[in-house]
């Protein structure tokens, strides 16, 4: 089965830019680091004070014009879910909006939600931490506002996000050398 990533490099690549924006009026995380599967379903490895610190400090690079690794991520930044209806909550278990399975990450790590206009992220409480451009969030405490190019971080796996015209664009730029 074809995942969503998948799906959606492979439309982006066989589309047009112009059909491909048209029909994805949502914003997109963009990213190629690789995930760290679980070796026990209910457990999040815990990223040490010292790792945590290394990537906090490290500067968000953008993703590079070499074809990327097969763990590039592409994922629809759009409620998916019947749960938690006023967020697009992002985590390891299935019944998240954004699904990363990756030891980094909590089974709900944090959630976005629209107020006044503005999405915000906030961390729910995760062990590693949900990072903004490389500051990190207060568990459980207040969210921040994000925007069009902003690098987010999860746990260990940064994501950039872009509307659908820079994701097209990202993808033809980056993928097209692989696939």
């Amino acid at each position: 089965m074809e995942s969503t990533t998948d799906t959606l490099v492979n439309l982006a690549l066989s589309t047009t830019r112009a059909t491909f924006v048209t029909n994805h009026q949502h914003l997109f995380l963009v990213g190629t680091e690789g995930l760290q599967k679980p070796e026990a379903p209910r457990r999040t490895v815990q990223l040490e004070k010292m790792e945590l610190d290394a990537l906090s400090l490290s500067e968000p690079t953008a993703p590079s014009s070499k074809p990327p690794r097969p763990d590039w991520l592409v994922l629809p930044l759009k409620k998916m879910q019947d749960t938690f209806p006023a967020m697009i909550t992002v985590g390891r278990t299935a019944n998240n909006d954004i699904v990363l399975q990756d030891v980094t990450i909590s089974k709900l790590h944090a959630f976005f939600q629209t107020t006044a206009g503005a999405l915000e992220l906030c961390d729910a409480g995760s062990r590693n931490g949900t990072f903004v451009d490389g500051r990190r969030l207060a568990g459980r405490g207040k969210g921040e506002k994000v925007k069009l190019g902003d690098y987010v971080r999860f746990g260990q796996i940064s994501l950039r996000i872009l509307d659908a015209g820079q994701t097209w664009d990202t993808v033809q730029k980056g993928l097209r050398g692989r696939l």
